[in-house]
């Protein structure tokens, strides 16, 4: 496993669930949990 790194701005997207890409991120979120080790902030 490795680590991916991961926008400041995508976690906006993961949390407030009325942005227009919010389901995408929670999809991301649950694919790199499975796929990486970390995730790597800014």
């Amino acid at each position: 496993m490795s680590n991916i790194f991961v926008d400041t701005s995508g976690w906006g997207n993961l949390v407030d669930i009325s942005q227009p890409y919010h389901q995408l991120a929670v999809n991301f979120y649950q694919k790199t949990t499975t796929f990486f080790r970390n995730r790597i902030s800014t």
